[in-house]
């Protein structure tokens, strides 16, 4: 019975290692397509809406504009995780992130050179930390069951 259990953890933790490293994989390619440009905000605000589940929930809201292949954009994506607004339900956290860009700052822009509207405001690559912890688990598991014979 317990032999059957790590069975079913090797295999889930084996599907979940696989997901993790392609994801690290799209995500690490979509980063070596962005070009920085310089770019300065329009629109910095906390807005706010109503949440059946959470009553009033808050989010950043940031519009800036930029230069991308001698076109001006606008923009409002903070990063590649992260679409602006998101519904954080926390004022102060969004009051944070809006004071660091005011109206009128002149920030970093980062786009896709194959698609110039796609951009966001940090460069966050993707973390290689889930697909080794993953990897490390996968094995742990893996040598588990080498040593109960499982494995011949």
């Amino acid at each position: 019975m317990k032999t059957n259990r790590l069975f079913i953890f090797l295999f889930v933790t084996l599907l979940a290692n696989i997901g993790l490293w392609g994801n690290y994989y799209v995500e690490s390619k979509l980063s070596d397509n962005l070009i920085e440009t310089s770019g300065v905000v329009l629109a910095s605000e906390v807005a706010s809406k109503s949440d059946l589940d959470a009553g009033v929930v808050y989010a950043p809201r940031i519009v800036y504009r930029y230069l991308a292949a001698g076109v001006e954009l606008r923009g409002e994506k903070y990063s590649i995780y992260t679409d602006i607004p998101w519904w954080t339900g926390s004022r102060s956290s969004s009051e944070i992130l809006v004071s660091r860009f005011p109206v009128g700052k002149k920030i970093v822009v980062w786009y896709d050179k194959r698609n110039p509207s796609f951009s966001r405001l940090v460069n966050v690559g993707p973390s290689i930390l889930p697909p080794i912890l993953s990897s490390v688990i996968l094995f742990i598991v893996v040598r588990m069951l080498m040593r109960r014979a499982v494995i011949p």
